[in-house]
């Protein structure tokens, strides 16, 4: 249940603010546990060349997965769309924030889990375009006293791919992709690359 009240206005602005009641399990066969809360958000589309801003919240009460417990937390999520011309191309950015926050019993930070992205799409012409994705997540785990061991595993995952339309439903791509690993200040860092070719195409009903 989540009763709120919700404002509507020009450019597709939204802004809203709820009480959220909802209960989650950590597994299957875990018990389900409140996680109450308090959420707001806010998105717009301004301009021609800022096509989307989303900003949503919450704080109050959060899963622990892991630990299968239930601590004070709070959320973040920034999304950030941009668009502009360069001649006769046409260049659209999208940027993407996320974290998450829980505390320990007994206030103490318990993890951070945080999450960025950047897409970056470059159009040629209406059949060519070049994509390019930057990804990077970490998530920390603090010794707050708690069974579970202290972690900082960072990752990170970045991409380029050019790709043709050949027709209505068919696309030619192909790329390079490559991810990073790293599951401890001071291991090793494991790499995996990749290059890659694609055609898609939709069939007919």
């Amino acid at each position: 249940m989540h009763p709120g009240i919700w404002l509507i206005a020009a450019r597709n602005t939204e802004a809203w603010v709820q009480l959220q009641f909802d209960a989650e399990r950590a597994r299957a066969d875990s018990a389900l546990r409140s996680v109450p809360g308090l959420g707001a958000g806010y998105s717009v589309n301004p301009a021609p060349w800022l096509t989307r801003l989303n900003i949503e919240g919450s704080i109050g009460r959060k899963l622990d997965v892991e630990a299968d417990r239930v601590g004070r937390g709070h959320q973040l999520l920034v999304e950030l769309n941009l668009r502009a011309p360069l001649g006769r191309f046409g260049l659209e950015t999208e940027q993407r924030l996320e974290r998450n926050v829980v505390a320990a019993p007994d206030g103490r930070r318990a993890l951070a889990d945080t999450a960025l992205q950047w897409l970056g799409v470059l159009h040629f012409d209406a059949r060519d375009s070049l994509r390019a994705v930057w990804q990077s997540t970490r998530f920390v785990r603090y010794g707050s006293g708690e069974a579970l061991a202290p972690s900082d595993g960072r990752g990170r995952i970045a991409s380029l791919v050019f790709m043709r339309r050949v027709g209505p439903g068919r696309s030619f791509a192909m790329g390079l992709s490559r991810r990073s690993e790293r599951p401890a200040p001071g291991a090793a860092v494991q790499w995996e690359r990749e290059a890659f070719a694609k055609l898609s195409f939709e069939l007919g009903s």
